[in-house]
């Protein structure tokens, strides 16, 4: 498997239109189905080629995502702080309610698809 090609600094205002940015995962998605479509004799090597240079790998790091990162600590700061302080005014089933309430509001992590 190789490398997936880098971004190249350019001037403001001025992108290559045939180039697309594209994250690392989905740089690597591309290039296992490149493969199969490859081993499939669906596609020519010089064809999965220009594929893969039509894309470069970027890491997009905005202020909205800062921003909603910093939101997110704060309310999980502010959710401990709330339960801290007010611990020994609840009731025994209270807290194991919101325990629970806080466990299922986590995101379970992502799976990854199995093979086959």
């Amino acid at each position: 498997m190789t490398a997936p090609p880098t971004a190249t600094p350019t001037a403001p205002g001025h992108r290559d239109p045939a180039v697309h940015p594209a994250t690392p995962a989905q740089l690597h998605w591309l290039e296992g189905e490149l493969a199969h479509w490859q081993a499939e004799s669906l596609l020519a090597p010089e064809a999965a080629q220009a594929i893969r240079e039509r894309y470069v790998a970027s890491r997009r790091f905005t202020l909205s995502r800062i921003v909603l990162t910093l939101g997110a600590c704060f309310v999980g700061l502010g959710l401990i702080w709330l339960v801290a302080s007010n611990l020994d005014a609840m009731s025994p089933l209270t807290r194991f309610l919101l325990m629970v309430a806080i466990w299922l509001g986590f995101p379970s992590p992502p799976r990854t698809p199995s093979p086959g």
